[in-house]
């Protein structure tokens, strides 16, 4: 891998995880191959589908550089064969029904850098979708990021995190449901430079993936707070647990919208 502080446009892995995903899939592909950024490795791992998503990837085959189709243990151990892989600079994870932002996105993050030092990590904004394609919101993010910016969640999506590659480490799949968290935790504790782009970075499809996994996905965060931080942040978060749990119940008893706090 080059000196990264010498190159002028970092390679940058860009990862994509998908599994039955024929409806989607195409779009995903779209958006990393039409970078106007000439220095991208691509990389899609497979979970063995069995409708036509791997009809649709071999469709762009010459312009993926790696393909890799086999069963997997889920979400996150696919997405440690595709770090396994990657041998760029940075990587940036963008699985399928996620998007790059546009095509000038990746050209305008490294645009916007001086050059002479490099981030090691890279954050942005995220555009949410429904399944139907309309915009929910633009996130907001910190204007500064570091290990304590977690404390309280995912503030910054996943699909909207650029990483030096050399500060990696792969997912903990004693994590089923929010891994993700756990790892940037990790990155953010030796990471040095966090650059806020202050663009949006990706689109983020809004599956319902968390409302669906209420339980396992809060089991996994007040685990994951209690490994890394104090424990006033555990019972903060335990707090807010209990409050979006009796959020939610009383949306069913009443039959009305509420508004969880995180």
């Amino acid at each position: 891998m080059e000196d990264i502080e010498k190159s002028r446009n970092p390679k940058i892995s860009v990862i994509t995880v998908v599994y039955n995903s024929e409806n989607y899939i195409e779009q995903t592909i779209l958006s990393v191959i039409n970078q106007r950024y000439d220095n991208i490795e691509y990389i899609i791992i497979d979970g063995a589908s069995t409708d036509r998503t791997m009809d649709i990837v071999a469709g762009y085959r010459d312009r993926i550089s790696i393909i890799m189709s086999e069963k997997d243990a889920g979400i996150y151990d696919a997405m440690n064969k595709g770090l396994k892989l990657a041998t760029g600079d940075y990587v940036w994870f963008i699985n399928s029904g996620d998007e790059i932002y546009d095509e000038n996105t990746a050209s305008n993050v490294f645009n916007a850098l001086d050059g002479s030092l490099y981030p090691d990590v890279i954050y942005g904004k995220t555009a949410l979708y429904d399944k139907a394609g309309g915009l929910i919101k633009i996130t907001s993010v910190p204007k500064r990021l570091d290990r304590y910016s977690f404390s309280n969640g995912m503030v910054v999506s996943h699909q909207s995190l650029i990483v030096k590659k050399e500060l990696t480490e792969y997912y903990d799949l004693s994590y089923r449901y929010v891994s993700d968290h756990d790892w940037i935790i990790k990155i953010l504790k030796k990471s040095g430079y966090n650059f806020n782009t202050d663009y949006i970075l990706s689109k983020y499809l809004a599956d319902g993936f968390s409302g669906a996994n209420f339980r396992g996905c809060w089991s996994d965060r007040l685990k994951i707070i209690k490994k890394h931080y104090s424990i006033y942040f555990y019972f903060k978060n335990l707090y807010l647990y209990i409050f979006n749990r009796f959020n939610r119940v009383l949306k069913i008893l009443l039959n009305k919208k509420t508004f969880p706090i995180a």
